[in-house]
């Protein structure tokens, strides 16, 4: 009764959803266009999200779990509301985790799950589970300390590495070329970055690096790109998908995640002694059209911002771009 009644709820919305898209073109006539088009954006990615089997949600719900096993007052029972399609989805897609890096993660987070939670609640679950992975094998995997770390002290040295990397790095536009070394060391902290904090380990971002003509046809798009563009290596395209996520409450969540992990990328940019400079893309309609054309984006995707990276020359020219405190203390 509750699952049909839930099944009934989901119907509801997404006939609601359907009809907000339907609407969605009138209010070009009472607002901007730029909002106009971040709304399509927002509800054909809610659209897509509820539509379609997800990876993000599959990762949202791997992630709810590894968190719930990770709180030092565990509750006795939790995901029943979502174990069931999490298992349908790690059951059916083993090849597309696999090809994401995701099974083997995934696989341990459930098997230490179902070595959790007592054999009277999804129990379906746990068969299906195990059928599929192989009970022994998962008993293997739930006795792993899948989560304890140990602390690291971190030394003065540590500390001031960091500080010095922080007020050193400035953007730089005047750029030396990039070899193909730098190529696969550029690709490798590209990885890297992407470590940083996610929303329910999402990761609703991608960077589309161009090179050769492509690059150039880009870096004519944005302003700010004139009179120094002709040297850039590499011009990132860091894009959102707004595919991850079944509601409108998130909708910002692309821009936060993306900004959190290019700041890594910048400063690891620089301590490896590469240039960049980011470059800010303004919500400027004939821009986002060229733009998703030039890349094939989808109309859920949208373009966060852009980064130009190159070679750092020995002597090189920068603004100051002096900074001021902005921390206040509350309580």
């Amino acid at each position: 009764m509750k699952q049909r009644f839930k099944f009934f709820l989901r119907q509801i919305e997404r006939l609601l959803l359907l009809l907000r898209y339907k609407l969605s073109p009138l209010t070009k006539f009472l607002f901007p266009s730029e909002l106009v088009g971040e709304f399509d954006g927002i509800y054909q990615g809610i659209a897509k999200n509820r539509n379609e089997e997800s990876l993000y949600n599959f990762v949202r719900n791997i992630h709810r779990i590894e968190k719930g096993l990770t709180f030092k007052n565990r509750r006795e029972v939790f995901a029943l509301d979502y174990i069931s399609d999490t298992i349908a989805f790690f059951v059916k897609n083993t090849e597309l985790l696999n090809r994401y890096g995701y099974f083997e993660y995934s696989r341990n987070i459930l098997a230490a799950y179902f070595s959790y939670i007592p054999d009277e609640y999804a129990l379906k679950e746990k068969v299906s589970f195990n059928y599929c992975t192989d009970s022994i094998e998962g008993k293997q995997l739930a006795n792993q300390d899948l989560f304890t770390r140990q602390r690291r002290n971190h030394t003065e040295v540590d500390q001031m590495c960091l500080k010095r990397l922080i007020l050193s790095r400035r953007s730089i536009r005047n750029f030396t070329s990039l070899g193909p070394r730098d190529i696969n060391n550029i690709k490798n902290l590209c990885d890297l970055s992407v470590n940083a904090p996610s929303a329910c380990n999402r990761l609703p971002y991608k960077y589309i690096c161009l090179q050769g003509d492509l690059k150039n046809k880009a870096l004519d798009i944005p302003m700010g790109t004139a009179g120094w563009s002709d040297n850039v290596g590499i011009y990132v395209i860091v894009v959102g998908d707004l595919s991850a996520y079944f509601d409108i409450r998130d909708r910002h969540a692309p821009y936060i995640d993306a900004s959190l992990a290019l700041m890594q990328l910048v400063l690891l940019l620089e301590a490896n002694n590469y240039a960049s400079c980011i470059v800010n893309w303004s919500d400027i309609p004939s821009k986002n059209r060229k733009i998703k054309k030039l890349l094939g984006l989808e109309s859920h995707e949208i373009v966060i911002t852009t980064l130009a990276i190159g070679g750092k020359p020995n002597v090189y020219s920068t603004p100051i771009s002096q900074k001021r405190s902005l921390y206040e203390f509350r309580s």
